[in-house]
């Protein structure tokens, strides 16, 4: 009699609205992502579809695993657990286990309404004769997670049982069923985020749970109602993890500025001197007593331009590098900062904000700026080349022509937009493949934009660097150079210890963080402060050329602006005297 009465009173509990993650794909070499009834207190709280309510099943022993927990081994508990309606069954009865473990079957497209018919009314798919009755359990896109079971629970009225009406808030962030929990690793940000869709679109208000564990690790649920919370959790991890990239960002885009400014002012007094020339040069033609009576006065005009130097081609490749440099630091202040003020977009993060898939574009805009930065020293590096071999077997050799830096540049750029393109454009059929449910194209995909990238990107341009710069050591090359040139070769030989010191390292970490980004989640905040050191070094590596550090200099300290109030006042002055000698003509 009294089994009797224990079968029904958990005869409407379902293991099929089990939407836990724990121990998913545990035997396969990648996580399917199929649903299951185990949950643990670290990061798997028990959650079920539909407003059912958890209830632990005593009868079922735990499972204890060794779980990595960042650079840590813990031994995690799992229990089993199954899903009852809102008013469960009394604690004096027991709740017992009925179905086995959850499977997994990819619907394609061509044969959906076949397999998806098989889950449902096929006794085939299940071998346990004790539990030959499948029940479909939610599915994640493409994945149909079910469980076999030692009875049939039959809908009412063909309509799926939902408690949605009298239920608050449920404990996941998302359609998917997202576990609703929170923590902060260096390098690794959890934002508290609702994003519900579908029937759970009511569930928008995260309210954060008292409870927490011993490796801070927070839970909250998502509500129908409640007020604005904070997406981050600002303790002392997440200050580490956001502001010293600020700072570095900060000093490396004025440092950006300062030297693209102080570089592009001489190159833009050139271009008008140019310019001036060239009219006067027409309007001489044109006039005929006026021109004799101006060539026959001396003039005060320009005196300074026999003593500056035409701008170098060397010195535009150094504007043309800190771009791609100032962009990405600009980039990475921005994003930081929308950190530091507490502000998520779900569907625009960066790498340091671990959503269960990465958005494509901070991959791509990464990529694509390392790869003009390392494709122009490859270029710069090659015009060091010519020039050392030229003045070996003395030769001369002119720099490269402003209108030849600018093409390669020009061509450098366009190869780093096709990058961010391709990167992409593949990272959202990634991303699009997670969300179907279709991980093995997912985990295709991903391998693939890891290794095109790697070599494209990276080892390529490593070849091409290491190629030029051992030709230069190997020939002898270098002691060749004399003067100015032995100081403009010296300084772009510094490239060779920014490139190998700083941009290797620092890419290695962003490339193996990325990819990694749980189990080595603390590299790409260290990689991305390297791609905010390196334009600070090479601009101060910058200043130890003259020219440059004149530039700097007359930036710095405003001489510019004397210089063009002196030559007004000289014109000024020229102009009184012009007008003087036209009266004692008359």
């Amino acid at each position: 009699m009294t089994s009797e009465v224990m079968a029904s009173s958990d005869a409407s509990c379902d293991e099929s609205k089990c939407v836990s993650y724990a121990l998913s794909g545990l035997s396969n070499s990648a996580p399917t992502y199929s649903f299951t009834c185990f949950s643990n207190d670290l990061d798997h709280p028990m959650q079920c579809a539909h407003g059912y309510t958890p209830r632990i099943v005593d009868t079922e022993p735990i499972l204890t695993l060794v779980v990595l927990q960042t650079t840590e081994n813990i031994h995690v508990p799992y229990q089993y657990y199954t899903c009852c309606p809102q008013d469960p069954p009394p604690n004096n009865f027991i709740v017992s286990r009925h179905c086995s473990n959850s499977s997994t079957i990819f619907i394609n497209d061509a044969n959906i309404a076949e397999e998806r018919d098989l889950i449902h009314n096929s006794t085939t798919i299940c071998e346990d004769e004790k539990r030959p009755y499948p029940r479909k359990m939610a599915n994640f896109g493409k994945m149909e997670s079910f469980v076999c079971c030692d009875s049939i629970i039959e809908p009412k009225n063909n309509e799926t049982i939902n408690f949605l009406d009298e239920t608050e808030c449920v404990p996941f962030s998302d359609e998917n069923y997202l576990p609703s929990t929170v923590w902060n690793f260096y390098g690794l940000i959890i934002p508290i985020s609702c994003d519900n869709k579908g029937i759970y679109g009511e569930f928008q208000f995260p309210r954060m749970l008292d409870e927490t564990n011993d490796y801070g690790i927070y839970h909250y649920e998502c509500c129908k109602t409640g007020s604005k919370t904070p997406p981050f959790l600002q303790n002392a991890t997440f200050n580490w993890s956001v502001y010293p990239q600020i700072a570095v960002s900060i000093i490396s885009v004025i440092s950006c500025m300062v030297l693209i400014i102080a570089l592009l002012i001489p190159l833009l007094v050139q271009a008008g001197k140019v310019y001036e020339e060239s009219t006067n040069t027409n309007t001489s033609t044109n006039t005929d007593t006026r021109s004799h009576v101006d060539r026959s006065r001396p003039t005060n005009k320009n005196t300074n331009a026999s003593t500056d130097l035409p701008f170098s081609g060397y010195n535009l490749y150094l504007i043309y590098l800190a771009i791609p440099d100032m962009i990405l630091n600009t980039y990475l202040l921005g994003m930081y900062s929308s950190y530091a003020n507490q502000k998520y977009n779900h569907h625009f993060s960066g790498l340091i904000i671990h959503d269960w898939t990465i958005e494509p574009f901070e991959g791509a805009f990464v990529i694509a700026c390392s790869t003009a930065n390392l494709y122009l020293n490859c270029v710069v590096s090659y015009e060091v080349l010519i020039l050392l071999r030229n003045s070996y077997n003395t030769t001369r050799c002119d720099p490269p022509s402003l209108v030849k830096v600018t093409l390669q540049a020009a061509s450098v750029y366009s190869v780093a937009i096709l990058v961010f393109i391709i990167y992409y454009f593949i990272g959202t059929e990634q991303h699009k493949s997670y969300y179907q449910g279709n991980f093995d194209r997912f985990y295709y995909l991903s391998n693939v934009n890891l290794y095109w990238s790697l070599m494209v990107t990276y080892l390529f341009p490593i070849f091409i660097f290491g190629y030029v710069w051992i030709t230069i050591w190997f020939c002898g090359y270098m002691p060749s150079a004399t003067g100015r040139m032995k100081e403009l070769v010296w300084y772009f030989f510094r490239i060779v210890i920014i490139f190998y010191a700083i941009w290797l390292p620092g890419l290695a970490l962003i490339v193996i963080g990325a990819t990694k980004n749980y189990a080595f989640s603390k590299f790409i905040c260290i990689g991305y402060l390297f791609c905010g050191i390196q334009p600070i070094i090479s601009t101060c590596m910058a200043m130890t050329k003259s020219d440059v550090r004149k530039y700097t200099r007359d930036l710095i300290t405003l001489s510019y602006v004397r210089k063009t109030s002196a030559l007004k006042q000289s014109g000024t002055d020229d102009d009184n005297d012009n007008e003087r000698d036209e009266e004692e003509e008359r």
